[in-house]
């Protein structure tokens, strides 16, 4: 028994068993390094409904108090955003893709996957309905547009011509442990991948 272990002790170990052992190490690295890539690739997104109710005769100015938000960018006015008021119950979605995205492109993925933005009303009576999910998420509404145009008399052909004053903007809730907001940002933007789209589904 110890001469056969002294033996395999002194067992050589050919080229060809190098190379072979060499070639599955390579082998399994590059496999490795493959999932790696494939999984880092797939975008991590996801989709969460809430219900909401919105009353016709409910103004901005209610829906911000009935929110109890601790800071309201004051900019957010019925004069600048002009928001339509649909009465209802609605299934808003919450969309993240992952990935940072530029607003066009944006528009284009939500139009893909049937869903519509919802409007600035919707998303402040959902911000008052679930008052905690904005301290985990940014949550943005494409479907209000403040549009800051105004209008001028063109000397030469002295008519009233509209023109841009500054980029549009929109309206997001974000939060924290110590507070909860509504502020305003510029539609024409790069959004980060831990943004949140509120949304509702097409008809």
């Amino acid at each position: 028994m110890v001469a056969g272990y002294l033996a395999g002790a002194n067992h050589t170990v050919s080229k060809e068993e190098v190379l072979m052992r060499r070639f599955w190490c390579l082998f399994l690295l590059v496999l490795l390094l493959a999932s790696v890539t494939v999984a880092s690739a797939q975008p991590i997104y996801f989709q969460r409904t809430y219900p909401v109710t919105l009353t016709e005769s409910a103004s901005l100015a209610q829906l911000i108090e009935a929110g109890a938000y601790d800071r309201v960018n004051p900019d957010v006015t019925n004069e600048n955003f002009r928001p339509v008021m649909t009465a209802g119950t609605f299934e808003i979605v919450l969309k993240q893709y992952g990935r940072p995205l530029k607003t066009g492109e944006l528009r284009k993925r939500l139009d893909k996957d049937g869903l519509i933005p919802v409007t600035l009303p919707q998303l402040l009576a959902f911000g008052a309905a679930y008052p905690e999910v904005q301290r985990h998420y940014h949550i943005a509404c494409l479907g209000t547009v403040w549009v800051q145009r105004s209008l001028y008399k063109d000397r030469e052909s002295n008519k009233e011509v509209e023109r841009q004053d500054a980029p549009n903007q929109i309206v997001f809730l974000r939060g924290s442990s110590t507070e909860r907001s509504v502020n305003t940002c510029l539609e024409d933007n790069i959004w980060v991948e831990n943004a949140c789209f509120a949304c509702i589904k097409k008809p």
